[in-house]
């Protein structure tokens, strides 16, 4: 498995507190409300939204941290609803996703954790979704990148 290193970006994000087992009721329409505070402060983001998971483990019931956000290239003088933020720098392995997000959670997610102990890599406590292309949840057009954060 290839380590690669992505860099800090500026960014503007919503952040929440969440477990598995209620993430899409508790996300609901955030990236809807995020998307709306970027084109309210006339600012146009620079890639993919990316979903920034903090300190969370397998227990469908233990609460972590989630960033959604958007990176643009300069989060100077924005003042929105949303937060002025950093994407910071991640070393991480990485795998693609191509389809609906449940098949995400249900295959691609213990396949890839799978080769990541296989390789014996040490996860780090970030990991991101980077949506590539989304049309949907639904979607088998679906491009996600899968970033998780591994320990140097």
């Amino acid at each position: 498995m290839e380590i690669k290193t992505v860099n800090a970006q500026p960014a503007i994000s919503l952040h929440l507190k969440t477990k598995l087992n209620s993430i899409h009721q508790d996300v609901a329409d955030k990236p809807e409300q995020l998307m709306h505070a970027l084109a309210s402060a006339n600012i146009s983001p620079t890639g993919p939204m990316v979903f920034v998971y903090r300190n969370m483990t397998p227990n469908p019931s233990a609460i972590f941290d989630l960033e959604i956000a958007l990176p643009v290239s300069s989060t100077k003088g924005y003042k929105g609803v949303a937060k002025a933020s950093t994407l910071g720098k991640l070393h991480y392995v990485e795998t693609v996703h191509k389809g609906d997000l449940q098949s995400m959670g249900e295959q691609t997610y213990p396949t890839f954790f799978g080769a990541i102990k296989t390789a014996n890599l040490q996860v780090g406590s970030e990991s991101r979704e980077v949506y590539t292309h989304f049309v949907d949840a639904g979607s088998a057009d679906n491009i996600t990148h899968i970033q998780v954060g591994v320990q140097d």
